[in-house]
């Protein structure tokens, strides 16, 4: 579906719209007067065009509240791929598995969701000559397995840009430092989550230590306020990955562990 562009009106550029691809707040100078459609800016526009001419236009419904929040402008990449076509990183980075067809890992930017996976894994039914897609949310990666003869890695890769994820090669050492990081992050969590239950085993002994020492009313209420705050702490600090992620399965109604 290819919205058609409107004359631009001072009066409804002085209203604030919210960009109907990433949600960011539109400069009152790209507000369109009378369209229902209003966007950042051109690779916005663009994405949210190439997403509902493939029927994808569900991704929208998909993003939860906090997800949508991270949704990232689609960028207008004036400049093409054409690099990815050089013979010489076809011998760095892609792998023939047949003699028509080819393989591929690539770096991805703007990944955030379950959303963003299901759009990405998508890109067979975007691009015809693409065979499969697979993303991956940890090393924020996608391999993309393709028919040489149908399309181009430069095509697939503005693809994906077009679409709101700049592709990138997998430099060295790259997805190592990558998972470094994201072990840091977990850890840090396991972490809060350790000293949390370790705070709470320690006010929940003094509340049972406290039943045969008299302890005051005023003294067990605050202790128990006490559990209350380090254990909502715990709910919404490590805990709310495991929430976020089962709200997203909620969302899309792909039930898992």
């Amino acid at each position: 579906m290819i919205v058609k562009s409107s004359p631009r009106s001072t009066q409804d550029s002085a209203v604030k719209h919210d960009c109907t691809h990433c949600g960011l707040p539109v400069p009152a100078g790209l507000v369109e007067s009378g369209r229902v459609e209003q966007f950042c800016c051109g690779g916005c526009e663009g994405a949210y065009n190439l997403i509902h001419s493939s029927g994808l236009g569900s991704f929208y419904r998909m993003l939860s509240g906090d997800s949508a929040s991270q949704l990232k402008p689609a960028i207008d990449a004036k400049q093409g791929f054409a690099e990815f076509d050089e013979p010489v990183f076809q011998d760095k980075y892609a792998k023939a598995i047949k003699d028509s067809e080819s393989s591929v890992e690539l770096a991805i930017e703007g990944i955030h969701c379950a959303a963003c996976i299901w759009l990405i894994e998508k890109l067979p039914s975007i691009r015809t000559g693409v065979t499969s897609a697979t993303a991956n949310w940890a090393k924020r990666t996608v391999k993309v397995r393709w028919r040489t003869s149908e399309v181009s890695l430069s095509q697939i890769a503005k693809t994906l840009s077009d679409l709101g994820y700049p592709p990138s090669p997998i430099l060295p050492n790259q997805a190592r430092n990558s998972w470094k990081l994201e072990n840091r992050r977990h850890l840090t969590l396991i972490g809060v989550a350790a000293a949390c239950a370790g705070n709470n085993m320690i006010i929940s002994a003094a509340l049972y230590l406290g039943m045969f020492s008299h302890m005051t009313i005023g003294m067990a209420g605050l202790l128990r306020g006490a559990s209350c705050v380090v254990g909502v702490l715990a709910l919404l600090w490590p805990g709310r990955v495991f929430l976020k992620i089962a709200f997203t399965a909620i969302k899309t109604r792909t039930p898992h562990m």
